[in-house]
């Protein structure tokens, strides 16, 4: 009969000879259905009081009260929506039931087709639902449009039989609306039950103590590290017999009394306080209390929510470190005043020797300037040569005190930052020296506008000793250069450094080159091993540090850094 889905869902729509075709089966079936209905009323009437039923010769009579009373009866009164349906879709009858699920009225249904009682989201499913021959049923979820629109969810049963040579499918439609509402809300129970049971082990095992309490205060429930916090289990914690005053320190109960009223009445939604408790052991317990209120769905409050951190070692620890701090600061007054103490001998004791020595080391340098100017032709040469190295070490012990003064000096003198600008100091320098010594031919390069922040005293000490010690060590040099400048270097950063191409140094022994006294040419060149000692302790002063590198005859760069410089902050 070719009764498919596609025959159904274009029932309506196929133009031309389709349409023809579904107009001359409705105006069959609407006769059959005026046959019926004037055999109905004939019935109702009395005019009919059985019908014959079946071909010639196996004919059957059927009463009214035996066959069509009851079954008009049951389906009238069934609380399944019931339709028959005829092979391409056209409703030859309903009950109220289906009616009333799609907000129609029963006539109004017949004739029309049963596609407008199905949402479009349904309908393919419907289609494939229906698509049962003679003797075959089916049943399928699918949905009617309700009266306000809205999808109905029903169960469809669908059975096809042939009535005289007539094929039609009988539909029932039981509403599922109630029995998708019990599912939903057996769901939500269970995802209640499943967020309760979540929430239960999270509060059961959460990292800090947590309690509930009415909004007058008491606890009605608490996890195990509440009560450990507090030396109680939780059974004794929610004992009748124990109140919340027996385990809050007294002069810290009334501390939160204002900020648990503004929390109840709405002011703020929750509030954090430090304070201490009494442990069951009669100790003290500092804790972080965070409170926070739960309201019904009117904004009413129910109860309150703590938790508790455990601030006890925290506060102990921070004792402990006050009380080193003090101890440590008090340590540092002692040793800043022994310190203090020991420079200002220190520095006494080296006036004092320099004092005390400058004068016989000038009668030692007098006398054997006398020697050697009275009583030289008395002398032989190595009584000379003797007396001219008493001179000479008189002299040198004087360098070395001068030495050792401007070392103190340079620890100890007061500090007063400005700008200085070293191309100029280097440059004045380097003309000192080319006046003192105008037979030399060194070639200087030096850098313009270097700027910095620093004492500029002690700032021309360590350009003076650098430049000088460059200035010495070219001294055999052809073609000597001296160079300042600034650089980057990656492990320290902006530094400046004083370069020459003089003798160098063995770099096994560059430890050694900042060292009081420690000279690594004494015998070619002179110094008191002072100078490069001085540099260091200018440098530091100002937050820098010294390095050098060198190679034997291969030159030598001393570097350094300040804490402070200018120079456009190096741009």
């Amino acid at each position: 009969m070719g009764v498919d889905g596609k025959v159904l869902l274009t029932a309506r729509e196929s133009p031309g000879e389709g349409r023809q075709e579904a107009i001359a089966e409705l105006a069959e079936a609407r006769a059959q259905l005026r046959e019926a209905h004037e055999t109905i009323e004939a019935m109702r009437g009395g005019g009919v009081d059985s019908l014959v039923i079946g071909p010639l010769g196996q004919q059957q009579v059927y009463s009214l009260e035996s066959a069509d009373r009851p079954y008009r009866l049951i389906v009238e009164a069934m609380n399944e929506g019931a339709a028959t349906v005829t092979p391409r879709g056209t409703l030859l009858n309903a009950n109220p039931r289906l009616a009333a699920m799609t907000g129609r009225d029963p006539m109004e249904l017949v004739g029309s087709p049963v596609l407008d009682l199905i949402p479009d989201a349904y309908r393919l499913t419907f289609a494939r639902l229906i698509e049962v021959g003679a003797g075959d049923s089916a049943r399928g979820e699918v949905a009617l449009t309700g009266p306000d629109g809205t999808a109905v969810p029903v169960l469809l049963a669908v059975s096809g039989f042939d009535l005289d040579g007539t094929f039609l499918r009988c539909l029932v439609l039981a509403d599922l609306t109630a029995q998708r509402a019990a599912e939903n809300q057996t769901a939500m129970a269970h995802e209640a039950r499943e967020s309760e049971e979540r929430l239960r082990v999270l509060f059961d095992n959460a990292p800090v103590g947590m309690g509930e309490m009415t909004l007058s205060g008491e606890l009605v429930r608490a996890n195990s590290l509440y009560g450990q916090i507090l030396g109680y289990t939780v059974d004794e914690l929610l004992s009748p017999a124990l109140s919340r005053q027996d385990f809050t320190h007294p002069d810290d109960r009334d501390a939160e009394l204002a900020d648990r009223q503004r929390l109840l009445a709405g002011e703020i939604d929750t509030y954090s306080i430090e304070k201490r408790f009494l442990h069951r052991d009669g100790g003290i317990v500092w804790a972080e209390v965070n409170r926070a209120v739960v309201r019904d769905s009117a904004g009413e409050p129910l109860l309150t929510i703590a938790t508790m951190r455990d601030l006890t070692a925290q506060r102990e620890a921070e004792a402990e470190v006050r009380t080193l701090n003090a101890e440590l600061e008090a340590r540092v007054r002692v040793r800043t005043a022994d310190l203090e103490w020991s420079n200002e001998n220190l520095q006494a004791f080296a006036y004092s020797v320099s004092h005390d020595l400058r004068t016989p080391l000038r009668g030692m340098s007098g006398f054997s300037e006398a020697l050697l100017t009275d009583y030289g032709d008395r002398l032989d040469e190595t009584g000379r040569e003797f007396a001219r190295r008493i001179q000479a070490a008189s002299e040198r012990m004087g360098r070395v005190i001068d030495d050792l003064l401007s070392l103190s000096e340079v620890s100890h003198a007061d500090m007063h930052l400005e700008s200085v600008d070293l191309s100029a100091e280097v440059a004045g320098i380097a003309a000192r020296l080319r006046s003192g010594e105008p037979d030399r031919l060194v070639s200087f390069a030096i850098e313009d506008d270097v700027l910095v922040t620093a004492d500029p005293a002690l700032i021309r000490v360590v350009l003076k000793d650098l430049i000088e010690n460059a200035w010495k060590f070219t001294a055999g040099c052809d073609g000597a250069t001296i160079e300042f400048a600034t650089t980057t270097v990656d492990d320290a950063g902006f530094c400046y450094y004083v370069r020459d191409n003089g003798v160098g140094f063995d770099p096994a022994y560059s430890h050694k080159l900042f060292q009081p006294f420690q000279r690594l040419h004494a015998a070619e060149f002179d110094g008191t091993g002072i100078g490069l000692a001085s540099v260091r302790r200018i440098v530091e002063r100002h937050g820098g540090r010294t390095w050098a590198k060198g190679a034997v005859d291969g030159g030598a760069t001393f570097y350094f850094t300040l804490n402070s410089r200018t120079r456009e902050d190096s741009q």
